[in-house]
Formats: structure tokens, C-alpha cells, sequence
């Protein structure tokens, strides 16, 4: 007599199939390509005395995806001079009869 009361089937053995490869389709030039999109970002900032300069740029075009980015510092008279670029530019944008930047 065994242990447990209810008898139990024999259960089938579990094979567990063979993994299939799935094929990408491959690129093909002739054809249009349905998706593709650009982001970009800068910052333009002063710390200790320079301008500091990010920029971070990614891309995917034709299938490939690329992103570049780049650190830099500039003279600081090079962010007072854009500030007075931009304030001109958005005080001629919020004031339409005000005289356009040149």
C-alpha cells in the first residue's frame, strides 16, 4: 500500500522544442524607410568664469542608429553676448511693432 490514497497517472515527459531562430528582415535601399527621428539637446551655461558648452545629438537614419556629443568651454563674453542675442529676439517676438533683431 502506498503512502497516498489517490493514485496518480504517470505523467508524459516534457520535450521542450528546439528554439527557432527568428530571421530580421533585412534592409532593403530600394525600398522607403517608414521610421526614422533626430534628437538633439544643448546647454549653454557659465561656471567659474566660462562658458560651458554640451551638446548631445542622436539619430537614427536608413536603419542605423548614431549619437555624438561634445564638451567644450568658450571665452565668457561669448554667453553675454547670446543672452542679448535671445532677449532681443524674445522681446521681438512679444512685442510685434518693436523693431526686429539685425
Amino acid at each position: 500500500m502506498s503512502k497516498y490514497p489517490i493514485a496518480t497517472k504517470k505523467r508524459a515527459e516534457v520535450v521542450s522544442p528546439e528554439p527557432q531562430r527568428s530571421e530580421l528582415a533585412e534592409l532593403q535601399p530600394d525600398r522607403p524607410r517608414f521610421f526614422s527621428f533626430h534628437y538633439s539637446y544643448t546647454e549653454v551655461s557659465l561656471q567659474g568664469g566660462r562658458t560651458q558648452l554640451k551638446r548631445r545629438e542622436t539619430r537614427l537614419v536608413d536603419g542605423r542608429l548614431s549619437s555624438e556629443s561634445f564638451d567644450g568651454e568658450l571665452a565668457p563674453d561669448v554667453y553675454q553676448q547670446m543672452l542679448s542675442q535671445w532677449q532681443r529676439l524674445a522681446l521681438s517676438w512679444l512685442l510685434p511693432f518693436s523693431r526686429r533683431p539685425e
